[in-house]
């Protein structure tokens, strides 16, 4: 399936669909599960991430950068690692120490990505919305879940905006 774009305010958001879908049948399976939000306004609501693992675009890269480096300078913590890949493939093998530095940072649990924002209730789980890191709380919970709300109105909670 392609990447498809839905349209918030005055911009638009990519998703891969096959990625969204794979990631409701691991939750469904039980082979990942989400984060309960505690903040106000998001209570109630839980949250995974999506889009970590994607191979090209902003968050493989953010993933990498993040995992090694810190402040443009290899984490202190991760110099002995890189230095086994370089001696491992040799200074001249850029594309094998970079795939190597790559695959540890995907296979690290503290990925992120965006959130795909699900409600648990009496033993099922409702998929309401994708959300970016950039948007506030209010943001999602308003033009996001608070819509979602009007069809599932059994899924309220004490939220009010």
């Amino acid at each position: 399936m392609g990447n498809y774009g839905e349209k918030f305010k005055d911009k638009i958001e990519y998703y891969n669909a096959s990625e969204i879908f794979d990631l409701v049948e691991n939750i469904e399976n039980g082979k990942v599960s989400g984060t309960d939000f505690e903040r106000d306004i998001l209570n109630g609501f839980s949250h995974i991430h999506h889009g970590s693992y994607a191979s090209i675009g902003y968050n493989i890269v953010r993933n990498v950068k993040e995992y090694w480096f810190k402040k443009k300078r290899i984490r202190n913590e991760k110099i002995n690692d890189f230095k086994q890949i370089v001696e491992q493939f040799g200074t001249s093998n850029i594309s094998a120490i970079a795939i190597t530095m790559h695959n540890k940072a995907i296979f690290n649990k503290d990925l992120r990505g965006e959130w795909l924002i699900y409600k648990n209730m009496n033993g099922l789980k409702y998929y309401l919305c994708l959300a970016t890191h950039g948007e506030s709380d209010e943001f999602i919970y308003n033009e996001k879940i608070k819509p979602c709300l009007v069809e599932f109105p059994g899924l309220e909670t004490n939220n009010k905006c």
